[in-house]
């Protein structure tokens, strides 16, 4: 179950990506009479900033529920 919550985590910081990076073709955007272009500092940090927010709670959350890599994947044995 916890495993659940950090792969939507992922796909939901994943999907965010797909969005700003399809925003960031467009030369500018309107958004309540403020004016963002695609190569602003200010945006890129706002985008930064998620990200890394985003990937805190991973972090974190792995962290928290001490999940190791025989947890993460599958052995085969003969």
């Amino acid at each position: 179950m916890n495993l659940r919550k950090i792969v939507l985590i992922f796909v939901i910081s994943i999907q965010f990506c797909f969005v700003t990076a399809y925003a960031a073709t467009c030369n500018s955007v309107n958004i309540d009479g403020v004016k963002w272009y695609h190569d602003s500092d200010e945006k890129r940090a706002i985008y930064l900033e998620i990200y890394n927010l985003a990937a805190h709670r991973i972090k974190h959350q792995v962290k928290k529920e001490h999940l190791k890599k025989r947890h993460m994947g599958c052995y085969l044995r003969y």
